[in-house]
């Protein structure tokens, strides 16, 4: 009924990612908005990775940003792979290759944990996807 207090943070990357020429499409990996994933059961939220697979194997995509410790290891775990600590803002951008292409690794945009100070990272980030996928 109203949009979740991310929402206004997932719009701003968006509007970062457009305006180097980028498109960007959101999903999670449960492919159920954060709000409701505390609701779903064990198998819902394993139908729902496997969504997540499909759209990864189906959907041309060149990069992707993986927000937070619990999308990282859920991603980890969906595809049998370690996945680095989630870097700090200040940090240089972490990554790791995924299917020959970037996934790049993101403090998270979501409150409570989200801070203002992740917006230079993920700028170097989004310079980084825009100067190497057009």
């Amino acid at each position: 009924t109203k949009p979740s207090k991310t929402r206004p943070n997932l719009a701003r990357l968006s509007k970062m990612l457009a305006e180097r020429g980028l498109t960007s499409m959101q999903t999670n990996i449960s492919c159920a908005s954060a709000r409701y994933d505390a609701d779903l059961s064990d198998e819902d939220r394993a139908h729902g990775t496997e969504i997540f697979k499909a759209v990864l194997e189906h959907v041309p995509w060149r990069a992707m940003i993986v927000y937070g410790v619990g999308a990282s290891k859920q991603f980890g775990r969906a595809f049998g792979m370690a996945m680095p600590q989630v870097p700090s803002p200040d940090s240089a951008p972490v990554q790791v290759s995924f299917r020959e292409r970037t996934v790049f690794i993101s403090p998270t945009l979501a409150p409570p944990r989200y801070r203002t100070s992740v917006w230079p990272y993920l700028e170097r980030v989004v310079g980084i996807i825009a100067s190497t996928v057009l």
